[in-house]
């Protein structure tokens, strides 16, 4: 069997090629960089040469739509051997990514770090996704767990000291995994931290209500972006025209059933089928697909 990576601490499954299926991102950490394995729609997989990946490799991972266009991007973190930058490669459709444009994430709220994981939040509650990043700390006093806003346009570091969104303590010196959601049900995100220490244990911090350091309400839904609401929409045996700039019609086909619910592969919960009305169509606006209008 071919060897296509030697070294690997993490892999993505996500709709690179936005073809309705998934296919495979595995990051790289030498010799070579991250490869792309484009799947056909039957489980064949071939390599896809990325340019944006050429010259790097990467520790880890994590695909998340930045601008809010539909289309997934991906955030790739320790670009170099031994610690690095992170990047963006932001989506530009049909398999091709460009390497931080702009830049999206400049070097000033970018500096060199033991980067291993990214989780998205909207901590601010303006419907772009957010970052906290974690990682190894260099020193007694580095800050490895930063949170980042996105206005869709760049990242930035919070206005927190340095942007830390964790504690400096030494039972967090050395994250490796993040997993943020909300646990106890009180709206506000939660932490799970993997620790790379014998010596410590994993760690679980709860969203602060305190007024002066807290984790704001999430108050605002989710955006859907157009190939997400369209892979829904084929799923649950509709059909869907789409017109960039324009709407969505949006039409259920004969045969399906209530009650029944299936999952897309852009979104983990599953969603549940209504029975027809009739064959009338909706109207779903191409720049807010989340809600039907009248």
């Amino acid at each position: 069997m071919e060897n296509l990576v030697a070294w690997s601490l993490d892999l993505e499954l996500f709709d690179f090629d936005d073809d309705f299926d998934l296919d495979v991102m595995v990051a790289s950490r030498g010799p070579g960089p991250a490869v792309v394995l484009l799947n056909d729609g039957t489980g064949v997989f071939s390599s896809h040469p990325v340019p944006a990946l050429a010259d790097q490799v990467h520790a880890a991972l994590s695909p998340v739509d930045l601008d809010g266009d539909g289309l997934l991007d991906v955030l790739t973190l320790q670009d170099a051997p031994g610690g690095g930058r992170n990047s963006v490669l932001r989506n530009a459709g049909h398999g091709e990514f460009l390497a931080n444009p702009g830049p999206f994430w400049g070097p000033a709220d970018n500096p060199v770090k033991l980067d291993f994981d990214a989780a998205t939040l909207d901590f601010d509650n303006d419907g772009t996704p957010d970052l906290v990043v974690t990682g190894l700390r260099s020193g007694m006093l580095d800050v490895n767990t930063r949170l980042l806003l996105n206005s869709g346009a760049a990242l930035m570091t919070a206005a927190a000291a340095d942007g830390a969104a964790f504690p400096v303590v030494p039972e967090l010196a050395q994250s490796f995994g993040l997993q943020l959601a909300d646990l106890d049900h009180d709206g506000r995100d939660d932490a799970v931290v993997a620790v790379r220490d014998e010596l410590q244990r994993n760690a679980v911090l709860f969203g602060s209500a305190d007024p002066q350091d807290d984790v704001p309400l999430d108050t605002t839904p989710p955006r859907i972006g157009v190939p997400q609401l369209f892979s829904l929409a084929v799923h649950n045996r509709e059909r869907v025209t789409y017109r960039p700039g324009s709407t969505t019609r949006r039409c259920r086909l004969a045969g399906t059933t209530s009650g029944s619910t299936r999952s897309s592969p852009h979104t983990t919960s599953p969603r549940t089928r209504s029975r027809p009305t009739g064959g009338a169509c909706r109207t779903w606006s191409s720049r807010s697909a989340s809600r039907p209008t009248n």
